[in-house]
């Protein structure tokens, strides 16, 4: 019954989740405000540099804003997907996913002209994913295996 109600509740907060990630890719305020301007960069850490080239007490923000926000923004990615699915418990599958889902992502937003579409968003959302697969990987892994050898 326990295990019932805990995957039960494990798909609720991973559907939650994922409402609230394609509300902030798609449909926030900010997406709002570039709505209509094509923005591209395709030169990989070409955005990440430049933000850490111009830091300053005011890009401060904007660059954890973009750096950290984006890696945040698909950690429970990578935290979900190998808890509920049993095919995504090895480190590479959370990695396609993350990957192909923040590449999803992109083209979305340069084909929908909302935001910007760049290669770094992309690397540093599959770094979320893999750094939430490391998280469950701590915390959960061993729950599951210590679970397997009651039973």
């Amino acid at each position: 019954m326990v295990r019932r109600f805990s995957t039960w509740a494990g798909y609720l907060f991973f559907t939650f989740y994922l409402l609230i990630l394609l509300y902030l890719l798609f449909f926030s305020s900010y997406r709002h405000a570039v709505k209509g301007e094509i923005s591209y960069n395709f030169i990989p850490f070409a955005s990440i540099l430049l933000d850490i080239r111009e830091l300053g007490p005011f890009h401060l923000a904007m660059m954890t804003n973009n750096l950290f926000g984006n890696i945040l923004a698909f950690v429970p990615l990578g935290f979900f997907l190998p808890l509920l699915f049993r095919r995504f418990r090895h480190w590479k599958y959370s990695f396609i996913c993350s990957l192909l889902l923040s590449i999803s992502v992109e083209l979305l937003q340069l084909i929908g002209k909302v935001g910007a579409c760049d290669v770094d968003d992309v690397i540093l959302n599959t770094i979320g994913g893999l750094c939430g697969y490391i998280c469950w990987r701590l915390l959960a892994y061993p729950l599951i295996k210590r679970q397997k050898k009651l039973t």
